[in-house]
């Protein structure tokens, strides 16, 4: 993971009163995690009432010497884990001392109450760059949330690429700088799967789709119109169903 226990910079100052010693020596006397043992088996039982293969749930545990113990049902049991593992460490106000944990020794077992934990981002109305979303996804993984949606069309703006249809975004969008290549949706696709967050895209059809008609003007219909007459909100416009083309 890019947020990894090696480059975070945490000093947790503010758990403990002024002033307090809450930090471990930086003698000869500490131990330290020299190995981290994953046991995945589909077939494990760790109180997830999901099915195994999709399974989020994990335990942990590491002895005072540092052993180091993670069982999971599923790769995305793994990531969970490996999320609340960093989480368990602070940087040592002296930078030469590394990272520490004062939570050891430490067993842990986590499973989630809800199967759908999800977050709604739209880049339609409002522009958000993938750079963004990708900072999002990463926020999302910290808080164990695992499902994105991105709303990717609506009647102010089609940001989205379509390779085969070009004017969408070309035409669609706010400006040329503003929109998601393709190259941009496979990049946080897959920074999604590398966290456990699934992202699912939503085109918004026959409704919302005035931005269409900025490319294509045939396909939509009540375009322009006064939206109090024709519309829930501004612009008015929507797909015409009857359409040939």
């Amino acid at each position: 993971m890019k947020h990894n226990v090696l480059n975070r910079v945490y000093v947790p100052r503010k758990f403990y009163p002024r002033g307090a010693q809450f930090e471990p020596v930086t003698d000869d006397t500490k131990h330290f995690i020299e190995r981290i043992v994953i046991d995945e088996d589909p077939k494990t039982d760790l109180g997830s009432t999901e099915r195994n293969d999709r399974s989020e749930a994990y335990t942990i545990q590491i002895s005072k010497d540092g052993d180091t113990l993670i069982k999971i049902a599923s790769p995305l049991g793994g990531l969970q884990a490996l999320e609340t593992l960093a989480q368990l460490f602070f940087a040592h106000s002296t930078q030469s001392a590394g990272s520490y944990t004062p939570y050891a020794p430490l067993s842990i077992r986590d499973s989630p109450v809800f199967e759908h934990r999800g977050l709604n981002l739209d880049i339609s109305r409002n522009w958000i760059s993938p750079e963004d979303v990708i900072r999002t996804i990463e926020a999302m993984a910290a808080n164990k949330l695992n499902r994105l949606h991105v709303h990717a069309s609506d009647a102010q703006s089609w940001p989205l690429e379509i390779p085969s249809l070009p004017d969408l975004a070309i035409k669609g969008a706010y400006s040329h700088a503003q929109i998601w290549r393709t190259e941009d949706l496979e990049a946080v696709q897959l920074h999604g799967t590398h966290h456990g967050v699934q992202v699912f895209v939503e085109i918004d059809l026959p409704g919302h789709t005035t931005s269409i008609g900025n490319a294509y003007p045939s396909l939509v219909t009540a375009k322009d119109m006064p939206w109090p007459e024709y519309a829930l909100q501004p612009p008015s416009g929507q797909l015409r169903l009857n359409s040939s083309e």
